[in-house]
């Protein structure tokens, strides 16, 4: 299956003065916020499900003492379960958001690692500086 799959982030681009190492370090950092901030709001989410699931269940044990047809508390069972259902897709979905924040905070830091000695001395500098590759054969 042929599927053309396209970013709908635009790739940094460096401002005035910025060089693209200092771009690309942005791009992470706003990236690493905003996966931060969907796990926040995905634990908001989720526990707020987990309330209303238990909430739904305890509506089905009133429908059932109330000696309504079990038709009824059948599908209120089932809405409570679909709920906490729901909940823990949530909870896996916001570890992954978690953890790729994580990532994506370990990938700037190997990043500033490798190259950001060499920005700090290409910046420095008042002479243009070769571009990548211009060694190589």
């Amino acid at each position: 299956m042929d599927m053309d799959l396209e970013c709908s982030v635009p790739y940094p681009i460096a401002s005035a003065g910025a060089s693209p190492y200092q771009a690309f370090q942005q791009a992470l950092r706003n990236v690493d916020r905003e996966l931060s901030t969907m796990a926040d709001d995905l634990a908001v989410v989720e526990r707020a499900m987990r309330r209303d699931a238990q909430a739904v269940e305890g509506t089905a044990e009133a429908i059932a003492r109330a000696g309504l047809d079990d038709r009824f508390v059948r599908m209120t069972q089932e809405v409570a379960i679909l709920l906490g259902g729901t909940a823990r897709g949530l909870g896996l979905f916001q570890q992954a958001a978690q953890e790729a924040a994580d990532d994506t905070a370990a990938t700037a830091r190997l990043h500033t690692s490798l190259y950001g000695r060499l920005d700090e001395i290409r910046s420095g500098r008042k002479e243009k500086t070769p571009k990548p590759g211009f060694f190589t054969d």
